[in-house]
Order: structure tokens, then sequence, then C-alpha cells
């Protein structure tokens, strides 16, 4: 086993410097204890119904075919939708700069 020691061994400033880290960490030993978490009502159930989740057989074998499932389309066959989108954004953006901005209505709701 290699102690960190060992990998400094060669660097006198470095060793140095662990041994003066090590002192600070032994006499600070608060810096490095944390509260426990607390844990809500809500979190307990929610652990308990994962865990009866993944106990579930039926389920398990329902959703196994989703572990092996390959995409249905390939990347170039969605650009064209991706470009779709992209111009829907250009619209909603338009929209918004021509209308709904000039609006003043809207502008002090938004304000607000």
């Amino acid at each position: 086993m290699i102690t960190i020691d060992d990998l400094l061994k060669d660097d006198p400033k470095a060793l140095e410097e662990l041994k003066d880290m090590r002192k600070w960490m032994d006499q600070n030993p608060q810096v490095f204890n944390f509260p426990e978490e607390k844990k809500t009502q809500g979190q307990k159930k929610m652990k308990q119904l994962l865990e009866d989740v993944r106990r579930d057989k039926k389920f398990a074998k329902k959703i196994a075919p989703l572990t092996t499932a390959k995409p249905t389309y390939k990347p170039e066959e969605l650009q064209m939708l991706y470009a779709l989108y992209r111009r829907y954004l250009l619209a909603l953006h338009l929209f918004r700069k021509e209308f709904l901005l000039k609006d003043k209505n809207y502008r002090l709701r938004k304000a607000i």
C-alpha cells in the first residue's frame, strides 16, 4: 500500500506542508464534523416506496425491456424537427417583441 508520505518523499516542501495540514486537522476536528441530516416523514415514506418498487418482481419484468430499448429515431431524422422547433422559438420571440412588449398592461403585470 502506498501512502501520501511515500508519494511526496522526494519533495520536502510538500511533506512539510502535509505535516502542517495534519496538525491543523488534529487541532480543528469540528471542521470535519457535519450535523446529521434531518429525515422528514416524507423522505422516509418516499424511501419506503422506492424500496417496495425495487422489490416488486412484476414491475421489474415490465420495465426490463426499457433497459435494452434502442432509440427509434436517428439524430439525422430529428434534424427537421429541431429546425421547426427553432423556427417556433423565433416566431415566439418576434411575437413577444412586436405585440406583448408594446402592451402597457403586459409590461405592468410583468413589473409587478
